[in-house]
């Protein structure tokens, strides 16, 4: 075997390739990106490739013209055909083991988001062990269940849910109730940045995807230890999307709030974000956001067509007259809207705009 520096046009990928890699280009590349590409592809004395198509397809997407590869020029036809199956098979027979995992992952998250990487967010205790190898999770001394009524009061975070005085529970769903806050923060980042960021002197919002934010449901305390560095944290703004059942909409808004009641509990900063839908959701959307305060709201995907920017603009009224904030802080392009003596506060590209 060689290595060769080549033009990436004079590598093939091999047309037999059973292996489908297209769910795994995206990770690979933000791999290359961030550490460089130090696993080599290894191709055949034609340049066809024998191991790497993943790695073949991210150098690609990145840019790369040329690059430098292993070639199997001391394999037979037959010893590659079988390698290039049997590197894959090999691969598939590895397996995390979850607790040590879950450590790594932990000890990373201020420096990297592993997400990019393709890893799923991932709870950081297992069997209510804390990764730092301090048990701190007690048993419900009234509960007959045990471990296993444990761990689901941990899923639904019922524990947090306990905890919440009945004043402090807005019926007829139990949506937790907010503490009014008249913050306005100089400068927002996202909750991933936020993760590896410095930029303490920050608010960090929750607008973009939830699959990006679903871990801090899963793992409110660990993340939650995390944001109090910020300047003020908003609310997650779990999706109420037009296609969802009613049932998960109610969930969604449920969600947020107990997070941002325990964001407050904990010392934080906290910021209502204003999630609705059609008129339908409004009984239980605006329950637990505070009067007089200062609420986020979005703007983004707020319809160009006449029609749909009307409905967002009549929904958008509707809200203002239920919470009747202090000040707004708008994600997004700034509706054309009259928004009377509200004080309104507009940011893109990370930067608030003063209006």
């Amino acid at each position: 075997m060689r290595t060769e520096e080549v033009d990436i046009a004079q590598i093939r990928p091999y047309p037999g390739n059973p292996r489908n890699n297209k769910g795994a280009v995206a990770a690979c590349a933000a791999s290359i990106r961030r550490f460089g590409y130090r696993n080599l592809i290894l191709v055949d004395s034609e340049y066809v490739i024998v191991c790497g198509h993943t790695r073949f397809a991210a150098l690609k997407r990145l840019g790369f013209h040329r690059v430098t590869v292993n070639v199997a020029d001391d394999m037979t036809p037959e010893q590659i055909k079988a390698y290039r199956l049997a590197d894959n098979k090999v691969a598939e027979k590895s397996t995390w083991n979850e607790q040590l995992l879950r450590i790594e992952l932990a000890d990373l998250s201020d420096v990297f988001n592993m997400e990019e990487f393709g890893f799923e967010p991932v709870e950081l205790s297992i069997d209510g062990e804390d990764v730092t190898g301090n048990d701190e999770t007690e048993k419900d001394d009234n509960s007959c269940y045990g471990e296993e009524r444990l761990r689901t009061n941990n899923a639904y975070n019922l524990e947090i849910y306990k905890d919440i005085p009945e004043a402090d529970l807005v019926k007829p769903w139990n949506i937790p109730r907010l503490r009014p806050c008249s913050h306005i923060p100089t400068h927002i980042i996202d909750f991933n940045e936020a993760m590896s960021s410095t930029d303490y002197d920050a608010g960090v919002h929750f607008y973009i995807d939830d699959y990006r934010f679903e871990r801090i449901w899963n793992q409110p305390d660990f993340y939650i230890e995390k944001l109090s560095r910020f300047d003020c944290v908003f609310t997650p703004d779990f999706s109420l999307y037009e296609d969802m059942p009613e049932a998960m909409c109610l969930w969604n808004v449920y969600r947020s709030q107990l997070i941002g009641w325990k964001m407050q509990e904990m010392g934080l900063r906290v910021i209502p974000t204003i999630l609705w839908q059609e008129e339908t959701s409004y009984d239980y959307c605006f329950c637990g956001v505070p009067n007089g305060g200062t609420v986020s709201i979005s703007s983004v995907g707020m319809a160009a067509n006449i029609e749909e920017r009307e409905r967002y603009l009549k929904q958008l009224g509707d809200c203002l007259s239920r919470i009747h904030p202090k000040t707004i802080l708008f994600y997004g392009r700034l509706p054309e809207y009259d928004f009377g003596k509200i004080k309104v506060v507009s940011f893109r590209n990370k930067a608030f705009k003063h209006g």
